[in-house]
């Protein structure tokens, strides 16, 4: 996401994510998926996605994406985060996703933006690639 790992802070959020950074379980590393793939580590993954968000002021590189349509957008933030490969599915739901927020007149444009970066980070292709 064009963030040093200085400015990520990872320490600070690994352990809530299930990662001891340079502190695997044992020599073979932590296990596989089943521990990784819980809502918990996900609220911690959106936790230091929102960070990451933050810290890179992501918003002024991407701006472009609140006047363009929604599968323009959506691709938008796909070949950003460098998502080749989205799944019909992934790219089904978060453009349902984003046209009702944009629909909806309670909806607060700056937080549609954050939260559509969030739901792409978070999404299977971003987080199993």
């Amino acid at each position: 996401v064009g963030i040093t790992a200085n400015d990520a802070n990872p320490q600070w959020f690994m352990d809530d994510m299930g990662q001891a950074l340079f502190e695997p379980p044992n020599v073979s590393g932590w296990r596989p998926n089943d521990y990784w793939l819980t809502t918990s580590r996900l609220w911690a993954r959106a936790n230091w996605t929102r960070y990451l968000i933050w810290r890179n002021n992501v918003q002024n590189s991407l701006s472009d994406i609140t006047s363009m349509s929604v599968h323009d957008a959506v691709q938008r933030g796909f070949d950003f985060f460098g998502i080749d490969n989205p799944s019909a599915h992934t790219r089904a739901k978060l453009e349902a996703w984003l046209t009702k927020q944009r629909a909806d007149n309670t909806a607060w444009t700056n937080w549609t933006f954050i939260n559509l970066l969030n739901l792409l980070m978070l999404s299977p292709e971003f987080n199993l690639a």
